[in-house]
């Protein structure tokens, strides 16, 4: 497996969608710190890890090209033949990709605190906060790339591939943020002016928007099993909390639920992944 892997790493350092995906984050994370005027000075955290969500579409773009061109180049059977294993070839991709995906992460996370420190701008949380939240990053990465082999490793060509994930990716996105949006809702809402006013009301009144009972668990068991959801989270995590009439706390324990979730699905899929792609046939 090593001399695969050694060989799939080589083959990523010259693989020009890779390096252009690397400089479109970097560049990402230029244009957001340093090119935007905000009339006020923000914190570096509240940058730090907005991008992630986005990370994920490419990344599982890229993965889709650099997994299809081995079967749009016929490699993959070469692969095979010459005494690699299918679980083998399988779990040499994960673990490329992933670490191509957390270089990609790690280069915006530096962009954004080297770009903020030259704008003078200082960090909110302590670092203990900030390496937590990094930690989850890390996990829902995981799981983000392992849904992304999973697909391409079976799709096999690369267009398909390509527009199956990027598709998937967007649409969980979409469920992911409306599910944290709405359990950001607070459960009671201080009266605006009109309703001070005109009705007298004076008293907190009902959120309509706020999602209680089990509503609440089946929007949170969204945010933890959408990879995209726990991307979104990951984003905003560190501000997480309880503000009367203003936010609620989305979840209790998010950073071991994180972790558990990407743990539990990733494994799920990599099982089921390299059983049904020992079954496929290979031309």
């Amino acid at each position: 497996m090593s001399r695969l892997l050694n060989a799939e790493f080589h083959r990523l350092i010259k693989y020009k969608p890779y390096w252009i995906e690397c400089i479109a984050v970097v560049l990402y994370g230029i244009y957001a710190t340093l090119l935007n005027d905000f009339g006020y000075t923000p914190s570096i955290d509240s940058f730090l890890y907005r991008a992630l969500p986005y990370i994920g579409i490419i990344s599982g773009a890229v993965v889709s090209q650099f997994i299809g061109e081995d079967y749009t180049c016929g490699t993959i059977r070469n692969k095979l033949i010459n005494g690699h294993t299918r679980k083998t070839y399988y779990l040499s991709e994960l673990i490329v990709n992933f670490l191509a995906n957390v270089t990609v992460f790690n280069f915006y996370v530096i962009t954004t605190i080297l770009a903020g420190s030259l704008r003078k701008w200082e960090f909110e949380f302590k670092t203990k906060v900030l390496f937590n939240c990094y930690i989850a990053c890390i996990f829902t990465i995981f799981l983000i790339t392992a849904m992304s082999v999973f697909l391409i490793i079976l799709i096999r060509y690369k267009v398909a591939g390509l527009i199956t994930i990027v598709s998937l990716s967007i649409f969980l996105l979409i469920m992911g943020n409306d599910s944290y949006n709405k359990l950001r809702e607070p459960e009671y809402l201080l009266p605006n002016e009109y309703e001070i006013e005109e009705k007298g009301i004076t008293e907190p009144i009902q959120n309509v928007l706020y999602y209680g009972g089990t509503m609440r668990k089946v929007y949170e068991l969204i945010i933890f099993s959408d990879p995209y959801g726990q991307a979104v989270y990951d984003t905003e995590l560190m501000y997480d909390k309880y503000i009367e009439f203003d936010q609620s706390k989305v979840a209790t324990y998010p950073y071991i639920k994180i972790i558990i979730f990407s743990i539990l699905e990733s494994t799920a899929s990599i099982v089921i992944g390299i059983y049904l792609f020992n079954r496929k046939d290979i031309r």
